[in-house]
């Protein structure tokens, strides 16, 4: 049985994507503490017994846990979408989108993860174009 790590699985994406993967596999699911998150993971752990929410509250936390699992396979579907933004929400989103993403690829290697699968927001590729972006994400 494969040991999978997701984040961004409490979006519309990641929520859909867990119903296919907890039918096989031990999914473990990257989740900020909060009361949103709390509640899904309740939701989920009722509804699939391989669903494994793991709660973390800050980066180092996340590293001590991530170890401890051992995924054989890792997904980030994690991401901050705000649109319009606000300037004072900036540093949330690089915190969320390039902070988070980068301790999590990290993590992924130190770990020798060989499949990784990376996500990102359509709005990247606004209009199918290549470097046309719609908003600051």
């Amino acid at each position: 049985m494969k040991r999978i790590i997701v984040s961004g699985s409490s979006g519309f994406i990641g929520k859909n994507l867990l119903t296919d993967l907890c039918k096989k596999n031990i999914v473990y699911a990257l989740l900020r503490k909060s009361e949103k998150n709390l509640k899904i993971a309740k939701n989920y752990s009722k509804k699939f017994h391989l669903y494994r929410p793991i709660f973390f509250t800050n980066f180092n936390d996340l590293r001590r846990k991530f170890r401890k699992i051992k995924p054989n396979f890792a997904i980030n579907l994690a991401t901050n979408y705000i649109n319009p933004h606000k300037f004072s929400e900036i540093k949330e989103i690089i915190n969320s989108n390039i902070l988070f993403g980068s301790i999590f690829v990290d993590l992924c290697c130190q770990c020798k993860i060989k499949v990784f699968l990376n996500f990102c927001s359509v709005m990247q590729i606004y209009k199918g174009r290549k470097d046309n972006p719609e908003n600051f994400y």
